[in-house]
């Protein structure tokens, strides 16, 4: 809004104020984060969150509802509110909001470096929403001149292939990424300033990094261990985006049972993390997800708890009530107290292995889906008659993986 109005509402701090138009809101604080775009670059307006509480036991109360099945994009989570709608302001605490972290990083890393387009296609990313996410990188590439094509063309593929990734797309996103290598290789014959040429090595050094991820996937670990350490001669030296290089590192030597490495590299990532990004950033929880799995996985189950407990709270912050990493982390906290208390057969150990892949099928990610509904049926096989419809259950949602995965199962 314009600064003066700005101002203006400053100024009437504990009044009642009026909205004389419908005012459209969201339940989702990154959706709302990505609206207030840093002012869109303008210095005379400021970028305001507001933050709404709704007493709905007033009887003088307007009118308001969830519009989320009528609005064009069903992912922002629409709340409108009746024309007449007043609230009271109140002035944040800048010291002690919890969301101002966030507001920073994202305006610092997101909004300030990439179009809006992208920006907004990157929260959707993290958000989970793959086909809206999708549907904003393939609109920015139909815009893009024909002088800036190349780079950003390179870019935005590599993008879209992620979004293939994550949806269990291996082969389509293997693609995208050699084909953005051989881009990237192409335009560093060309003479650039020096700065250029190293954010496109940097770029290079992401696309090897994504390379790696297919080749665990595949199990060709010594390959994808090979493109993680040509990533990380590529990306720039303390860059947030080399902690993930880390996390991956972390993924392949757990593949391999080398615990400790495994532990190595995932705290390098998390301290890298920890200076770098808000306290409640869900890269952080994910990081404490992971390193509570390692724990997990050798016996220690006190560590891994307290892992899995640091990433609940930071979910439970940063990620809206229904999103499949909260049912991740809750269900991997449940597995702690079974297997420090339940038989390896136990069937309670199938219904949780079954929870946990279907938390993980919800979040594309068919590998780590596939290995739990397997552990499922291995326990039903022991623990349970033949024909019991859990067993019948599991099986279906590993046809489901199938289905869903297309062609890489």
């Amino acid at each position: 809004m314009h600064r003066d109005e700005f101002e203006n509402l400053k100024e009437n701090v504990g009044e009642l104020i009026s909205i004389n138009a419908f005012f459209s809101t969201t339940l989702q604080s990154q959706v709302a984060l990505n609206f207030t775009d840093n002012g869109f670059g303008r210095p005379d307006y400021e970028s305001v969150l507001f933050d709404i509480h709704v007493d709905c036991c007033s009887l003088s109360a307007k009118p308001f509802g969830n519009v989320q099945h009528l609005s064009f994009i069903k992912d922002e989570y629409e709340i409108l509110f009746c024309v007449g709608a007043h609230v009271v302001l109140e002035l944040s605490n800048d010291e002690n909001i919890e969301l101002k972290g966030l507001v920073e990083h994202f305006s610092k890393y997101v909004v300030e470096t990439k179009s809006t387009l992208l920006a907004l296609a990157d929260v959707l990313t993290e958000m989970g929403k793959y086909e809206k996410a999708r549907h904003f990188s393939e609109l920015f590439l139909s815009g893009l001149e024909p002088l800036i094509q190349n780079q950003l063309a390179c870019v935005t593929q590599s993008n879209i292939g992620l979004l293939d990734y994550h949806e269990g797309h291996y082969e389509k996103a293997m693609q995208k990424y050699e084909t953005g290598v051989s881009m990237q290789l192409i335009q560093q014959t060309v003479e650039l300033p020096s700065d250029e040429h190293d954010g496109r090595r940097h770029n290079l050094g992401l696309l090897y990094n994504n390379i790696g991820i297919i080749y665990i996937h595949n199990a060709k670990y010594d390959e994808a261990l090979n493109f993680f350490q040509k990533a990380l001669d590529h990306i720039f030296d303390n860059h947030i985006d080399i902690t993930n290089v880390f996390s991956n590192i972390a993924v392949l030597y757990c593949y391999k049972c080398e615990y400790q490495l495994a532990l190595e590299y995932s705290e390098k990532a998390l301290t890298l993390e920890q200076d770098t990004l808000p306290k409640n950033h869900p890269q952080l929880a994910s990081t404490h997800l992971k390193i509570g799995g390692i724990h997990h996985q050798i016996g220690n189950y006190d560590l891994a708890l307290k892992c899995y407990q640091i990433a609940d709270e930071i979910y439970r912050t940063a990620l809206s009530p229904d999103h499949p990493s909260l049912a991740i982390v809750k269900a991997n906290i449940g597995m702690i107290y079974i297997d420090k208390g339940i038989s390896e057969n136990h069937p309670i150990r199938g219904i949780m292995h079954s929870n946990i892949g279907l938390a993980y099928l919800r979040c594309c990610d068919y590998t780590l889906a596939m290995e739990n509904f397997e552990k499922a049926l291995q326990i039903q096989f022991v623990s349970l008659p033949p024909d019991h419809l859990n067993i019948a259950t599991t099986y279906n949602n590993i046809a489901a993986i199938y289905f869903e995965s297309e062609e890489n199962y």
